[in-house]
């Protein structure tokens, strides 16, 4: 059983780019998650942005060079609700002299369909247990 259903967009900013920013861009002071979703979307924060925060956070908490995040809290998060958007975020690292702005959005919901049939390919490899999107995502055979 998967737990997640995430687009290939957004596992390309987690399992690469969250990466090299949280280890190379020095004294990150603030994080901010904005996120847009269609009028009708109950959920606030989306799932989405809760795993990208939770991501960014437990990152964080492994570098040493970074002070002012200290708990999940310090992540900022904005939720969007408005139109027809399928899905956007950005994603801001600030430091004390620079910005690093990370946006992705969905224009189809074809995205997702992609992403469960890769998941569905891949799994079909193991008979019992509780995955991720990042097993298939990170662990490809």
């Amino acid at each position: 059983m998967l737990s997640e259903n995430f687009s290939n967009g957004i596992n390309i900013i987690v399992n690469s780019l969250f990466n090299n920013i949280i280890e190379q861009f020095n004294n990150i002071t603030d994080v901010h998650i904005i996120e847009t979703h269609h009028r009708n979307k109950q959920q606030i924060p989306s799932g989405t942005t809760l795993m990208l925060a939770k991501k960014i956070f437990n990152l964080i908490s492994n570098n040493k060079n970074i002070n002012s995040i200290k708990e999940i809290n310090d992540i900022k998060l904005t939720s969007i609700r408005l139109g027809n958007v399928i899905g956007k975020h950005s994603i801001i690292f600030i430091n004390d002299l620079e910005c690093i702005e990370i946006k992705h959005k969905v224009y189809h919901r074809k995205s997702f369909a992609i992403g469960a049939i890769k998941a569905a390919k891949w799994i079909i490899n193991y008979k019992n247990g509780l995955f991720s999107i990042n097993d298939i995502f990170c662990n490809q055979k």
